[in-house]
């Protein structure tokens, strides 16, 4: 099914704190999440992934503030996390 939007309920809660134990110590940290849809490709922060499993229904996409787009399938760009 393709999608434009990766729902709050596919967040692992123990992955989320693992990644957030790397982020804590300075480290980039969080989900790289490919929107098969729009082909969009976005990075969520382990602290933001963290609020968003708690806020329960929902889900994350392109246009949330708390997200960076990183590029498409075809075409990332890991640059773009290390000059947040």
């Amino acid at each position: 099914m393709a999608t434009k939007r990766f729902s709050h309920s596919l967040i692992d809660l123990h992955q989320v704190n693992e990644l957030l134990a790397h982020e804590e110590k300075g480290c980039i940290a969080g989900y790289v999440i490919q929107l098969r849809q729009t082909g969009v490709v976005l990075f969520v922060k382990a602290s933001v992934l963290l609020k968003r499993h708690f806020m329960g229904e929902g889900s994350i996409s392109a246009e949330d503030s708390d997200v960076q787009i990183i590029g498409s399938m075809l075409h990332l760009d890991l640059g773009k996390l290390f000059c947040s």
